[in-house]
């Protein structure tokens, strides 16, 4: 079961499991080369969660959201990146 939390905390926690995960060198050997089976046990999770970060920040905080958006276009590019390899499904992506 989920535990609950404040958001500062998941966003700490995803952040640093995310990283944690993409740095173990038992699951990526290589940085240069990415097993299928490693992209594809781990991306779609990893994604998902990253999303929910840009998610919260739009729903929550959107006049914040929307200054840094239009000038980095973060989420905008990450979207692309996870349609383009199809790690979230489109109805999972909120964010419109």
């Amino acid at each position: 079961p989920a535990q609950k939390c404040c958001a500062i905390d998941y966003f700490i926690h995803t952040l640093k499991q995310t990283a944690d995960t993409l740095n173990d060198t038992k699951l990526f050997h290589s940085r240069v080369s990415i097993p299928r089976s490693s992209a594809s046990k781990y991306f779609p999770s990893i994604a998902r969660r990253l999303y929910r970060l840009f998610a919260h920040c739009f729903f929550h905080h959107r006049e914040v959201f929307d200054i840094i958006e239009e000038e980095y276009y973060v989420c905008e590019r990450f979207t692309k990146f996870i349609t383009m390899y199809k790690l979230v499904p489109r109805k999972q992506q909120i964010i419109k």
